[in-house]
Formats: structure tokens, sequence, C-alpha cells
């Protein structure tokens, strides 16, 4: 009975570990991190593969094991070498390129364990913005679209086949179906990851584009720092007011004071004219 145990236990230690694949956005042209962890162990084993059956990174005795790595990611791969004893098969990709983009299997393997990961890597462009207008652009093909749709973040249709959704109205400048998409009136809000996907005869091109919405100090200062302006001098125009006011009141109170002190209700100037006549 207690071998029939131990044999169960051992068939379980062995068995392969297999995740879902989860998403990650990278930058282009960027450094990423394709994290991957497995049960800490001996004879650690660490295969990243960008499917289909293209090497990025290999390790095991000890040491990294380029020799069947793909030219296209030579120089830019490395692992955290002072963390892999600790679990750690985290992939440092530098200089991302569109061709980057897939999807990566992790697998690792110790003395009594078996694991794989799989990351779907999304690769994309930075574009700094103007909040007055913007214009970004679809992969480009020789062949004309037959359908094209843009989002944003994922999920948000702006256009799809030349019509504009109602919420996107008042930002959709223009979107000709070549491929580029003109937005106008952008805040903070509409920072973000726009998804060009266009189809023609030849397949499906998707570009993946992120934007940040930069303010020019004209375009800053006429928001809330206009208004914070616009306050300061009102404030200033009634404090001003106010004070010549007082001031006003107070005049009359001090020559009213001196010809009751006089007497005879005149000024001193109006006496030494009364004297003189």
């Amino acid at each position: 009975m207690s071998m029939e145990c131990f044999v169960f236990f051992g068939v379980l230690t062995f068995l392969l570990t297999t995740n879902r694949a989860d998403a990650l956005d990278c930058l282009l042209e960027e450094s990423c991190v394709l994290p991957c962890s497995f049960k800490p162990g001996a004879e650690v084993i660490v295969h990243w593969i960008q499917l289909a059956d293209s090497p990025a990174h290999s390790y095991y005795y000890d040491q990294d094991q380029l020799s069947h790595q793909k030219p296209r990611f030579s120089g830019r791969t490395s692992l955290f070498k002072n963390q892999i004893s600790g679990g750690n098969a985290s992939l440092l990709l530098s200089g991302v390129k569109v061709e980057d983009e897939g999807t990566y299997k992790c697998y690792t393997s110790t003395d009594d364990h078996t694991k794989e990961i799989f990351i779907n890597l999304n690769v994309y462009a930075s574009l700094s913005g103007s909040s007055k207008e913007t214009t970004m652009h679809c992969a480009s093909s020789k062949s004309p679209p037959t359908s094209l749709t843009w989002r944003f973040n994922h999920s948000q249709i702006i256009v799809s086949d030349g019509s504009v959704m109602e919420e996107w109205m008042q930002q959709v400048k223009s979107e000709p179906m070549s491929g580029e998409l003109t937005l106008k009136d952008l805040s903070t809000d509409h920072d973000g990851i726009y998804t060009c996907e266009l189809r023609n005869a030849e397949g499906t091109y998707v570009t993946n584009t992120f934007l940040r919405i930069e303010h020019s100090q004209g375009s800053a200062r006429s928001g809330g720092q206009i208004t914070g302006i616009v306050f300061g001098v009102v404030f200033l125009a009634v404090l001003a007011a106010v004070l010549m006011v007082l001031f006003i009141k107070r005049r009359k109170k001090t020559k009213k004071a001196k010809k009751e002190s006089n007497g005879n209700g005149k000024t001193p100037e109006e006496e030494i004219s009364l004297k003189g006549t």
C-alpha cells in the first residue's frame, strides 16, 4: 500500500503545469519584461520560444544557451540571473520591434517540476499628440482596404467602415479609407491605445498606437489658468474699489471733524481767508 502511494505521489510531482495566455502590452523600441515564475528547484532549465517555433532565449547548466536563438533576438534578450534560483525566469526584451508581437511560451523545468506559461505580447507605437489635432496611421498596404475599424482601448469602436460612432462625433475630424484617423479637441481622457484593423485582399493588418495628449502652454492657459487669472483681476478690482470708498469716507470724516473743532464750522483755510478780508 505504501509503495502504491509513493508511486502515485511521484507521478503528480512530474505533471506538467500549464497556464492560460496572459496579455502584455509593450511599447515599440522600448524595453519590456515578459514575466515568468516557477517553483524553485535544482537543475533549472528555461526556454523562451515565440510561437511558432522561434527560440528567443534558453538557459541550462547554470548559463545562457543561445546557439539556437533566432538572429533577430540576438543581443536583445536576457534573464535576471541573480533571481533564477528564487524561481524568476522573466525575460527582458530590449528594443522591441513590430515583429516581436505574438504569443510566447516560457518553459521551465527543475528536478521535480515542469511548467509552461503563455504570454500574448502586443506591440504599440508611442505617439505624443496635440490636444487641438492629432493624426494616427494604420499599416500601409498596396491593395485598397475592404474593411477598416478603429478602436479605443481594445473595446470601444471609434469608426467602422466609414461610420463614426455617436460618442466620437465631436473628436473625429477625418477618416479616409486609406487608414489615417484624425482627431480634434482632445483631452487627457483620450490618452490610451488606438487600434486599427485593416482588411484587404492581402490579409488583415493590425496597428496599435499608444497616444498621450500633450497640451501646449497656450492651450493650458486657455483653460484653468485663464479662469484663475480672470478671478484674480476681478478680485483686485473689487478690492481697489472698496479701498477707494473707505478712503473717501475717511477724508470726509476728517474734514468734518476739523470744522467742528474750529467752533464756527469753518476750516483753518477758510478762517485765514476771512481774516484777510
